[in-house]
């Protein structure tokens, strides 16, 4: 037997000695990897839909948020499901001990398996999703980014604009009844909104 070896003799009762710190250090790895897999996970829902989402900290439902983020959200809910066909509950009333099951052991095992093998291939296709999204510049942030540079550019033009002229021309108005700041974009749609409207005009200005 391999307990009869002294070298794992000595390693089981070195464990047994420092039970506590081993189940220390472990619990502490475990709830970094957990947190680091729910960060990466709110890091791909904020590309995808431009917030974080608390299922990314949930057990059942990151799981179906892993099938939502790399494939499509039905696929999600096949996941959840796989995860409740490789469960067993074994319960034991008046002496009499009782197993529910949704498949048959010998047919819940290799299930198992392959159900695990796809989850990790789903992890990596995420990692991987999360990278061909940020490399492409498609993803929330980036437009957020491109966005920011746009309301980045029309305050400079405006600040200057009304430093030299003591106007608001910059946004191609007479009305007497506005301010200076009121003609000034609030947000980041009335800049977005101004933009495109002022590209549309000189693109109507070019044609004969």
């Amino acid at each position: 037997m391999i307990a009869d070896i002294p070298f794992v003799d000595d390693v089981i009762n070195y464990i047994s000695d420092h039970l506590i710190i081993f189940i220390t250090i472990f619990s502490l790895v475990g709830i970094l990897l957990y947190s680091m897999t729910a960060v990466f996970f709110n890091k791909l829902n904020k590309e995808k839909y431009g917030k974080t989402t608390w299922m990314a900290w949930i057990p059942v439902f990151r799981l179906f948020l892993l099938g939502k983020l790399t494939i499509h959200w039905i696929f999600g809910i096949i996941l959840v499901l796989g995860l409740f066909c490789c469960v067993s509950i074994s319960l034991t009333i008046d002496g009499v001990s009782k197993t529910y099951e949704i498949l048959k052991e010998n047919i819940r095992e290799p299930f198992m398996i392959i159900y695990i093998g796809i989850v990790v291939v789903l992890y990596i296709f995420a990692h991987i999703k999360l990278s061909n999204i940020r490399r492409s510049g498609k993803g929330y942030s980036s437009k957020i980014s491109i966005n920011s540079q746009i309301v980045s550019e029309y305050d400079k033009k405006y600040n200057s604009n009304v430093k030299e002229n003591g106007n608001n021309d910059f946004y191609n108005t007479t009305s007497d009844e506005k301010t200076i700041e009121e003609m000034k974009p609030k947000t980041l749609k009335d800049a977005i909104n101004d933009n495109a409207k002022r590209i549309n005009a000189e693109n109507n200005e070019k044609k004969p």
